[in-house]
């Protein structure tokens, strides 16, 4: 969560899986220093295994500058986010107890509610692309969930409304006032009582396709 991003309409994404290695200050300022005494380039990125490209453009953004304190110029890659760790840290328990109370936000609705939720803040970095959409970027939750791996997509189970709705609580007392009547009335012993699990078996009908009129919007 220490790790700073930003993420603007104009910043290309990353690719996935790639990552790049963090220069050394001390290091590049070796190099830049080798290469400005007269070194060749090449013979300097073999030496310190830096790339030619990144030598030259040290060597050119800090040609005015006393190397010996090894004070050079960074670019820095790890800018501003737009909320705070205590900020991220809000939305991280909103998405898990909305998850827990079965009312799980989409990639849609995260980007949604964070956009809502740095308006409410009146944060000032807000990306214009922000605005535009009325969401946050896709960059942005792509870097928060690296920032939260705990947190996951997860597919809910599908359940039809007549399972969903039947599950009450009479229809319970009945299940239990029956299993009673059973047990009581062929003296079932506990090691005669199977549990027996539903996995494999769709309870929701899938109909096949029928053949019928244009007209009807609806097969029957």
């Amino acid at each position: 969560m220490s790790d700073l991003y930003l993420w603007t309409s104009k910043m290309p994404r990353s690719k996935d899986g790639k990552t790049r290695r963090k220069l050394c200050p001390e290091t590049l300022s070796e190099a830049v220093k080798e290469a400005r005494n007269g070194c060749s380039l090449r013979k300097v990125a073999e030496k310190y295994e830096i790339p030619k490209s990144t030598i030259f453009k040290y060597l050119r953004m800090n040609k005015d500058k006393d190397l010996d304190r090894n004070n050079i110029d960074i670019l820095r890659n790890d800018v501003k986010k737009v909320f705070n760790d205590d900020e991220e840290k809000q939305l991280e328990e909103y998405f898990e107890k909305a998850a827990y109370l079965h009312m799980g936000l989409n990639v849609k609705q995260v980007r949604e509610l964070a956009y809502q939720f740095a308006v409410m803040k009146q944060k000032q970095n807000i990306p214009n692309s922000w605005h535009q959409h009325k969401m946050a970027g896709v960059g942005w939750l792509r870097y928060y969930r690296q920032r939260h791996s705990h947190l996951s997509l997860r597919k809910p189970e599908a359940t039809s409304l007549a399972r969903a709705s039947s599950f009450n609580r009479p229809n319970v007392s009945k299940f239990f006032d029956n299993l009673q009547k059973v047990i009581e009335k062929h003296q079932f012993t506990p090691e005669n009582i199977y549990n027996l699990d539903e996995t494999g078996i769709c309870t929701v009908h899938n109909p096949r396709k029928s053949t019928g009129s244009k007209e009807n919007k609806t097969a029957r």
